[in-house]
């Protein structure tokens, strides 16, 4: 999975957002319409981000868990066993 940095994105954004205003050869009214666009598709790109961490914290946490039920069948089993062996150890 990539790594999706927003310090890098925003960075970007604002150069491109300056040097567009900088060069631009549109119409006010064109050049309007054009952040308006960009705006929708950064908010897009910041949702679609949204959905990957979201997965990907699901997916820590599951295995998380799973680790965690696991070692706690290990350490439930060991008490058990020096349970058993201090009993025969002491009869």
């Amino acid at each position: 999975m990539e790594r999706v940095r927003i310090d890098h994105f925003l960075i970007g954004f604002s150069v491109g957002a300056a040097a567009g205003l900088v060069f631009a050869l549109s119409s006010g009214n064109k050049m309007r319409s054009q952040i308006t666009k960009a705006a929708a598709d950064g908010a897009t790109y910041f949702k679609e981000c949204g959905e990957i961490v979201r997965d990907a914290v699901i997916d820590v946490a599951q295995r998380s868990k799973d680790q965690i039920g696991r070692h706690k069948e290990g350490v439930a089993e060991a008490i058990k066993r020096g349970s058993e062996a201090y009993r025969r150890t002491i009869s």
